[in-house]
């Protein structure tokens, strides 16, 4: 090859000189500060396979590199961090399939005076991330304090989320300084907010914030259960077997579940099989049919499959017809939680001793308002399967002495009716 000014020129190039015309660097006029367009244009001829690329340096008036990147076509954006004076330099290599390279420079000086940004970091005050106080687990609400002194500023908020692994679990744009999340499971987790202020030249200044929380003891388990549990009928009594179960919602449930155990002795004056189901549900209100008299409960499931405790029991609704035994009542009020028996009416007083009993048991009732209109009341024994073991009538304010010296030895359950209402429902031990 022979030297030929100030390249080297190869017989067997594809490309030299002559093939490639290179303009100047231009600022693209459709582009205003503090966001330039850099052009340089270009004419290439060269033919076969050839690889170009452009590169670009900004020099500040100290000649120092503030910027540089690469790019495979003539022209690039540049957001000037501050106005003066800047040296553009573009340096452009062309390389062809038998590796001749050319290599081209041009250079610009150029004043950016005035082409500062709007807004600057003193602007702005960002705070620490932090919790919503109002919010509670397992929905947080994470926001970020923050003052801005920007006029006609546009704010985006980028948020990630991180376990305790460091992968990527969630992440959220937001033009606000706060979202709620709600956590997959119990763990320790880091928040890494990137909020950019964009003005209204299109400056865009950056902060960074990072937090790092534990979240463990957040499942649903830290939720109180649901409340003011109530039956009802959609049009009164006379709807038939349709009922109508309700409850306050709680904070954080995605759905709930309801336990209903079918001749619940705490609830239902007739005997019969004791059965158990679940029925999950997505409201606080759920409409069935069922003619049997039950029990029923309720517990939240949360986001993280977590559940709470259950809800105190109530009672089924209406009124039950049954062939000789005349109408049964149905409570409908809620069962003591920490007893687990049905609460007693009132003015009823019940006493049972000795409890454990060994034969004999003495039965007590006093009618303590003297407005019941009966001397008499019903009382019923049952095995834990359902099965009646003793019936009889009793009386009141007096001392009813019970045989039971027959029974097995085990816990049974005391049913007290008068005037077709369950009284009381109690637990007995038998020695």
């Amino acid at each position: 090859c022979g030297e030929v000014e100030d390249y080297q020129f190869c017989p067997d190039c594809d490309c030299d000189l002559n093939d490639v015309t290179l303009g100047d660097i231009a600022v693209v006029s459709t582009q205003s500060c503090p966001l330039f367009g850099l052009n340089v244009p270009i004419s290439n001829s060269c033919s076969g396979n050839f690889n170009e690329s452009f590169f670009w340096e900004v020099f500040d008036a100290d000649g120092d590199l503030v910027y540089s990147t690469t790019t495979t076509n003539n022209g690039t954006n540049y957001p000037f961090p501050t106005e003066g004076e800047f040296t553009i330099e573009v340096t452009y290599p062309l390389t062809d399939a038998n590796g001749c390279a050319l290599s081209f420079l041009r250079m610009l000086r150029y004043d950016f005076t005035g082409c500062a940004c709007d807004c600057d970091l003193d602007d702005i005050t960002l705070g620490d991330i932090a919790f919503v106080p109002s919010q509670t687990c397992p929905f947080i609400g994470v926001t970020v304090p923050i003052a801005n002194g920007c006029n006609g500023s546009t704010d985006v908020f980028d948020w990630e989320v991180f376990n305790g692994s460091g992968n990527l679990v969630y992440s959220i744009q937001t033009n606000n300084n706060g979202f709620p999340y709600a956590f997959p499971i119990q763990s320790t987790y880091t928040f890494v907010l990137t909020y950019t202020v964009t003005d209204a030249d299109g400056c865009a200044q950056t902060i960074t914030r990072t937090g790092t929380f534990d979240f463990t003891g957040c499942g649903c388990w830290n939720v109180a259960p649901p409340v003011n549990l109530n039956c009802s009928f959609p049009v009164g009594p006379k709807g038939g077997s349709s009922k109508v179960l309700s409850w306050d919602p709680v904070v954080g449930a995605v759905f709930y579940e309801i336990e209903f155990t079918n001749n619940d002795p705490d609830c239902c004056a007739t005997a019969g099989p004791i059965t158990t189901s679940i029925q999950p549900w997505a409201s606080t209100s759920y409409s069935f049919n069922n003619t049997r008299c039950f029990s029923w409960r309720v517990r939240a499931v949360c986001g993280d499959g977590s559940r709470s405790a259950w809800s105190a029991k109530g009672c089924t609704c209406g009124l039950l017809s049954s062939g000789s035994g005349g109408p049964k009542k149905r409570i409908n009020t809620p069962v003591d939680a920490a007893q687990g028996t049905a609460a007693s009416v009132p003015s009823v007083n019940i006493t049972m001793a000795p409890n454990p009993v060994e034969d004999f048991m003495v039965l007590t009732l006093n009618d303590l308002s003297g407005d019941l209109g009966t001397t008499q009341a019903q009382v019923a024994i049952y095995s834990l399967t359902g099965q009646e073991v003793y019936r009889d009538a009793v009386n009141f304010e007096t001392e009813n002495t019970i045989d039971l010296s027959n029974l097995g030895s085990g816990v049974y359950l005391v049913r007290v009716t008068t005037n077709d209402q369950l009284v009381s429902t109690q637990k007995l031990m038998v020695k």
